[in-house]
């Protein structure tokens, strides 16, 4: 990811340089892979501008913010961007969910009653190829507690589980 930074009557520091940097590598969390990002920081008579222009997935994110100090614009633009952010992966999510199921080899459970065990079905379940940031975008609701998935990047079946205290786990299966 390259950030690129400017300023119109603005003389940039090693410390402004660093709060913005911090600030654009959060926006990293949101799943989404960062190509481009282009932030001018200006003074205009008494206001300070801050503007964010960012290519993400081939979609692009833009935002200005105006106060009167630098470091809340800084603070406002990235919260725009954030919420842009939020807005564009819970679109993702939900266009590949519905790609996902309109196949007609999606997700269904075949119950084997001839199982070698007595007593015990056997369920064969097709598992969904994922990347790992869209299945835990799709857990973000506090019904769903687990998911199996294969696993596009690494090429193996994952399962992401929510533990008693909220946080997310990855378990990956070793045979």
């Amino acid at each position: 990811m390259a950030i690129h930074l400017t300023g119109r009557h603005v003389e940039l520091d090693d410390a402004l340089r660093d709060y913005v940097d911090k600030k654009v590598r959060k926006l990293e969390q949101h799943g989404a892979r960062l190509h481009d990002v282009s932030v001018i920081l200006g003074m205009e008579k008494y206001r300070a501008v801050a503007e964010v222009s960012i290519n993400a997935d081939g979609h692009s994110v833009i935002a200005k913010d105006e106060t009167k100090e630098l470091y809340q614009s800084i603070d406002g633009v990235m919260e725009k961007i954030e919420r842009q952010m939020m807005r564009y992966r819970g679109k993702r999510v939900k266009d590949k969910v519905r790609a996902t199921a309109s196949r007609p080899d999606a997700v269904r459970d075949v119950v084997d009653e001839n199982s070698n065990h007595r007593g015990v079905e056997t369920r064969k379940v097709s598992v969904p190829s994922m990347s790992t940031e869209d299945v835990l975008a799709m857990m973000t609701s506090p019904e769903s507690n687990c998911m199996v998935f294969s696993d596009r990047g690494v090429g193996m079946l994952r399962i992401v589980h929510r533990r008693a205290n909220g946080e997310m786990e990855i378990i990956d299966p070793v045979t």
